[in-house]
């Protein structure tokens, strides 16, 4: 009797463990309120790049920012003009007021699915973004980074799948760069905000 009592103890404090916490509304991680954000679509700039795969990047980015809550995401202006001046882009909205905080643009440099790593001989894959955070109201670039994603599997696929983006090891690529991207945008936030 007393070794189901232990039992039913140590497995309801698990399962207690385990639940998910649930609290208010979480602060985004920055100061002040939560940002707008208009994510505009990736451009491909390597020959290697699928014509689908921007538009899937884009799509997988504005997932994982919508689930982080951390922006409230709004959609890009229609009637854009995407301008470069001195090697930086400046996306200028004419006669428009600004929808929103801080403009998200970017390209795919490097989308290179099927490597085998030279030391190991495990497929490998890379996936390489240049990414640019832009303030809306001004057009000034706030900060800029280029986002490298090289990821290695440790056994061939048996089967692949018709989205290359979700094939090992090009899927833990696109889950390295989403987790850098993210980061990347809250310290343009911090940016932003101290400005």
């Amino acid at each position: 009797m007393k070794r189901r009592a232990l039992i039913v103890l140590g497995l309801s404090s698990l399962l207690a463990a385990c639940a998910p916490t649930v609290t208010g509304p979480q602060q985004p991680p920055y100061p002040g309120p939560q940002l707008s954000l208009a994510v505009f679509p990736l451009s491909c700039d390597t020959r290697s790049c699928p014509l689908s795969v921007h538009n899937r990047l884009t799509d997988k980015l504005l997932s994982h920012l919508a689930q982080s809550a951390a922006f409230r995401l709004v959609e890009p202006p229609a009637n854009r003009t995407v301008v470069t001046f001195n090697d930086q882009t400046v996306i200028a909205t004419p006669g428009a007021r600004p929808n929103s905080d801080l403009r998200l643009v970017g390209s795919i440099t490097a989308f290179e699915p099927d490597l085998t790593s030279s030391v190991t001989k495990w497929p490998m894959s890379r996936l390489t973004v240049n990414l640019r955070v832009l303030d809306a109201r001004s057009g000034e670039v706030i900060a800029i980074r280029e986002i490298r994603a090289e990821e290695t599997a440790f056994s061939r696929p048996s089967v692949r799948s018709a989205n290359v983006l979700e094939d090992r090891p090009m899927s833990d690529a696109v889950n390295t760069f989403l987790r850098q991207a993210e980061q990347f945008l809250y310290a343009a936030a911090r940016s932003y905000r101290s400005r």
